[in-house]
């Protein structure tokens, strides 16, 4: 079976380098056809290392913008209150991970004729190839990204273009949370194909 629509992912990382760089949430989500939402999921990746990986962070002012961005956007408090929850129970790496992200794509219906789609996303390849490759190996290899829409609509029509993604912005905004960024990149592919952006739903 494979699956008749899309499936998005997002990433969220300590930096851009997976050879380098950890990831902190994971984010799928399966869109119909029409790029209607049916069903997503969201993981805070936290390990025994996260507690420290964050402080290190933290601590970096190499990571500045990092620091400041999932500061901001509450993913460092939502991991350690993760951390504070598991307590004891904390997986020593992302296996566990994994292996649910696998078994919810194969219910989907993802196999080697499905696309990943997203924004940019030639980065999260590299990032579940380097932490998660048997969810990488799922996938094609083709991908569907949102980005490369806004980027050729920007040269070959700027007026245009700019007004699309203006309208994508009354409806959804990247936060750098993988739930929003997927729906931003869904609304990205809507308008580029004629249809009206709609809102997250809860």
């Amino acid at each position: 079976m494979s699956v008749n629509g899309f499936v998005f992912v997002d990433l969220e990382t300590t930096g851009t380098k997976a050879a380098e760089h950890e990831i902190l949430e994971i984010g799928f989500a399966l869109y119909s056809a029409d790029l209607v939402p049916v069903e997503r999921f969201e993981m805070l990746a936290v390990t025994t290392g996260t507690s420290a990986l964050i402080e290190r962070v933290r601590n970096d002012p190499n990571f500045g913008v990092v620091t400041r961005m999932h500061t901001e956007n509450g993913l460092f408090a939502d991991l350690e209150t993760e951390l504070a929850t598991l307590g004891h129970n904390v997986p020593e790496d992302l296996s566990r991970y994994e292996s649910e992200v696998v078994d919810i794509l194969a219910r989907w219906g993802v196999d080697e004729s499905t696309p990943l789609c997203g924004t940019s996303h030639s980065m999260d390849r590299a990032f579940l190839d380097r932490w998660m490759p048997k969810v990488d190996a799922m996938f094609s290899y083709r991908i569907i990204d949102a980005s490369s829409f806004r980027g050729a609509g920007l040269i070959l029509d700027g007026e245009r273009t700019r007004a699309r993604l203006d309208l994508v912005a009354e409806y959804s905004a990247p936060t750098h949370r993988v739930a929003e960024d997927i729906h931003h990149s869904a609304n990205l592919l809507r308008v580029f194909h004629g249809m009206a952006p709609i809102r997250l739903s809860v």
